[in-house]
């Protein structure tokens, strides 16, 4: 399959050295707080971009591992700024469990870190292939302090059990929105066109198709030449607009738990077809000894 795709593997030109050392923390040993924030770029006109969910979810592993290498404990607060936040408390933890016992505290803490690299300029490298070392690397730093909440872990495993245990399951991430603004990509077609040969390859498998755009979910079920399965309830994208700038009133949180939900059910394939994303990049951060096929895009 290697030699007829010529697209499976990795290369070693990312990195994250701020997960090479990773040790426990305690309060009594270490009781300076480090306060990580949602980060986003601040252009020179003064306008803001404020990243998607895993771009931020990346920034807290590389401030978090360096904080465990500067003796400090880490504390994540991703304010109402963020897309996923829906007004109340710390988005952060709609998701996940707190990194430490610490918390922060507005009044007497520093603000937050709204840097995307931690303060070493160590941090996963975006738009990259990822060689396996470094996948392992992340991996050992999300072993070491991310704990999904249990209501999302429920919603994984429920939908695992129903649609995905015993049987082969190809993942396919298709990325559709802002994808052009930030690296040359593969149309969806080409993406297809790879996962198809898989499917010849493996007739009796199944593709778990995840997508941030409807209109891409209903041609991977058309141009797909085995069966479909999606996490059906997702927010996608009607308008071409990107789910996380397009924040509303309420209900924010639901999109950044679908995305969470969708990466790890890619992570629980068999095999994953991905472009560049921060989708696929999670996936194979959560299960680095998944078997990866990355398409890229042609200049």
């Amino acid at each position: 399959m290697k030699s007829m795709l010529n697209i499976i593997g990795v290369a070693s030109i990312a990195l994250l050295s701020c997960a090479a050392h990773v040790t426990p923390l305690h309060a009594e040993d270490t009781p300076q707080k480090y306060i990580i924030g949602y980060w986003y770029r601040t252009y020179p006109d003064g306008r803001k971009d404020i990243p998607g969910f895993f771009s931020a979810f990346f920034s807290v592993l590389a401030h978090a591992a360096w904080a465990n290498r500067n003796h400090k404990l880490p504390v994540v607060y991703w304010e109402d700024f963020s897309p996923y936040s829906d007004g109340y408390g710390n988005a952060w933890e709609y998701y996940f469990e707190p990194l430490s016992d610490e918390r922060y505290d507005n009044t007497l803490d520093p603000k937050p870190s709204t840097e995307y690299c931690a303060p070493d300029n160590t941090g996963v490298r975006p738009w990259s292939r990822h060689s396996q070392p470094v996948k392992e690397m992340v991996h050992r730093v999300i072993e070491r302090y991310i704990i999904i909440k249990k209501p999302i872990l429920d919603k994984i495993d429920a939908f695992y059990q129903k649609y995905m245990a015993d049987k082969i399951t190809i993942g396919v991430h298709l990325r559709g929105t802002d994808k052009d603004s930030e690296v040359i990509m593969p149309s969806a077609e080409e993406i297809i066109a790879v996962a198809n040969q898989i499917g010849k390859l493996i007739p009796n498998c199944q593709f778990f198709v995840a997508t941030d755009e409807e209109s891409l979910l209903t041609l991977a079920r058309e141009k797909l030449n085995r069966p479909v399965i999606a996490y059906i309830d997702s927010y996608r994208s009607l308008d071409g607009q990107p789910i996380h700038k397009t924040k509303s009133a309420w209900n924010n949180a639901k999109k950044g738990e679908d995305v969470l939900i969708e990466a790890k059910l890619l992570s629980m394939c068999g095999m994953l077809v991905y472009s560049h994303s921060n989708v696929g990049y999670a996936a194979t951060f959560f299960n680095p000894s998944m078997i990866e096929i990355l398409v890229e895009g042609r200049p």
